[in-house]
């Protein structure tokens, strides 16, 4: 079976079984994931979706599943979704393995971002083992798909040894020299030998000592937007 997630590993949260909650002990139905790599949500099976909705009246305790998807497996199981940002597939919809449903949220009675995963018997009420189905420990860890390596590693493996040293992470590209070994002579930050200009940061530390420097210069001449 494929795992619920476009493409990439999973890191599971939360196992199938007893657990506690929030101080109550109670048992987990299915199991917690959240996508390394994206959180676009996949059906594990082909299959027809039985619902896609979401409750928000609390006499209902439907609404703990927040944004959720049933589908109604081809081999007979059932197959539950919930905590969804966003639903992409509508009722009596057909939809195949692989096929993205909906993007992981944080919805319904939820302390963060996951996708909550469950799978039942053909009832919808008795509950499988989620985790041995997708063929990964039932336990909280990182899994990549068996048998495939994500498309994107080695991408992100090759961009990050061109653009920072094995050593030391601490090289930068040469557009921002000057802009660093001022910010270092101002003593505005410190290297640490660990990836100061990691690649693909929010905004690099050379990026942020250009942004520093001109902002430096503008006050040192008076700029009133500066200032501002």
């Amino acid at each position: 079976m494929i795992y619920p997630f476009e493409y990439g590993g999973i890191r599971l949260t939360s196992p199938y079984g007893e657990r506690a909650l929030e101080g109550t002990s109670g048992f987990h139905g299915g199991i917690d994931l959240v996508g390394l790599e994206t959180d676009r949500v996949v059906s594990t099976v082909s299959g027809t979706v039985a619902a896609s909705a979401c409750v928000t009246d609390k006499s209902d305790a439907t609404w703990m599943w927040g944004e959720h998807i049933i589908i109604a497996g081809d081999d007979g199981r059932v197959y539950f979704y919930f905590h969804l940002d966003k639903r992409l597939v509508a009722r009596y919809e057909r939809v195949e393995a692989g096929q993205v449903i909906g993007v992981m949220g944080n919805t319904g009675f939820s302390f963060g971002a996951h996708l909550h995963f469950e799978i039942r018997e053909s009832d919808a009420a008795t509950r499988i083992n989620a985790a041995e189905a997708l063929g990964i420990p039932n336990m909280e860890g990182c899994y990549e798909p068996k048998g495939e390596k994500s498309m994107k590693d080695q991408d992100i493996i090759d961009a990050y040894l061109r653009y920072v040293d094995r050593n030391t992470g601490d090289t930068c590209d040469a557009w921002a020299r000057d802009y660093t070994d001022w910010a270092r002579a101002c003593g505005l930050f410190k290297s640490d030998g660990d990836g100061n200009f990691r690649w693909q940061a929010p905004i690099s530390r050379q990026e942020l000592c250009a942004v520093l420097y001109r902002f430096y210069r503008m006050m040192e001449n008076g700029s009133t937007a500066a200032r501002d």
